[in-house]
């Protein structure tokens, strides 16, 4: 009864997020020297818990050999979706994707570690306002369940950008 008074009012949930749409800004890039956009684009769609390591090593890789030249906040919001629903899934690999994350937003002048979560959670409340298809379901849950169980290796990436910034 729920659901058809919903499709009555065409209620948008977490539910009707099309995993397709969040992705298709890899189907939009057509730059020289990228990496296989369309073999991501998969491997985001097929991810799960039960991925195997050697194909998770091949998505992470893909994913840190895009190219995408932007502005900081066009850099962070292009990665967003991909790192979050790949951390989702498998939150060891946060070493070699967090900073797609911290990095654009220490550019933009946020060095602490709570002022971090912060950014990312309101640009997550921005954009998914925008755009409900923005952020997979999984995307999601790992910024409200677990990017705040990550302050060391926030604070490891923030360090990193201040050691650059100083030499």
């Amino acid at each position: 009864m729920i659901n058809w008074i919903k499709s009555l009012f065409q209620i948008e949930t977490e539910a009707t997020v099309n995993p397709k749409r969040t992705f298709k800004a890899l189907k939009n890039l057509h730059y020289i020297d990228q990496p296989d956009l369309n073999k991501i684009y998969e491997s985001l769609l097929n991810l799960n818990k039960d991925t195997a390591q050697p194909e998770c090593e091949n998505l992470v890789k893909g994913i840190n050999e895009i190219r995408y030249a932007s502005n900081t906040n066009g850099y962070f919001y292009f990665f967003f979706p991909l790192v979050s629903h790949v951390l989702y899934f498998k939150p060891h690999y946060e070493s070699k994707l967090l900073h797609h994350l911290v990095g654009p937003n220490f550019a933009n002048g946020e060095k602490n570690v709570q002022g971090m979560i912060d950014v990312i959670k309101g640009a997550m409340k921005y954009k998914l306002d925008l755009d409900s298809n923005y952020l997979t379901i999984e995307g999601q849950s790992w910024v409200k369940e677990d990017l705040h169980k990550m302050k060391e290796q926030i604070m490891r990436e923030i360090d990193f950008c201040q050691n650059e910034l100083n030499e």
